[in-house]
């Protein structure tokens, strides 16, 4: 595979950075007389290139073990949402449970708590609290996503690497 010239590799790293292939095409390139066009239409080209390609692979994948993120822990995060039960958030009199009780598995669908203090005549009345859960038909839908559910007639596939970006043969 050919290695990326300064300018490619400028272009990686911030395609990394950013997600946003024409911004990276700007920051590496000079593109002060291209149309915005002409801009996404070269950023795309160069996505497709395989060894491009091949090295923001390469660096999504140092990040993603460098922050530890394998398919088993967005399967066992997602899963959390996916299956939340309420009623593990009440104490057995109906009450709220403070966050610090949550099990795990409640504490990992919360996706915000918000307090609000009531007072009366210069003393706390009364803390409201209120907990925010996450959207769990996204969480199963995304969990399905992940898992393969969705491909068409349910067959799991190995895992293949593929560039989005590259161009079709006339062939295929």
């Amino acid at each position: 595979m050919r290695k990326l010239t300064q300018k490619q590799e400028k272009f990686v790293l911030k395609y990394i950075e950013c997600g946003n292939a024409s911004e990276a095409y700007r920051h590496a390139y000079d593109t002060s007389r291209v149309k915005k066009k002409t801009v996404w239409e070269r950023a795309s080209r160069l996505l497709s290139q395989d060894n491009v390609y091949a090295r923001v692979e390469e660096l999504r994948e140092e990040a993603r073990k460098k922050a530890q993120i394998t398919h088993e822990k967005i399967t066992e995060e997602l899963a959390k949402i996916a299956f939340f039960d309420i009623r593990n958030i009440f104490d057995e009199d109906g009450t709220l449970k403070a966050p610090t009780a949550l099990d795990d598995k409640s504490a990992g669908a919360v996706s915000a708590i918000k307090v609000r203090r009531i007072k009366g005549d210069g003393a706390d009345i009364e803390d409201i609290i209120e907990m925010k859960i996450s959207d769990k038909k996204a969480a199963l839908e995304a969990l399905g996503k992940h898992l393969g559910y969705f491909e068409k007639d349910n067959r799991q596939k190995a895992p293949v690497v593929i560039n989005p970006f590259a161009k079709k043969n006339d062939d295929d």
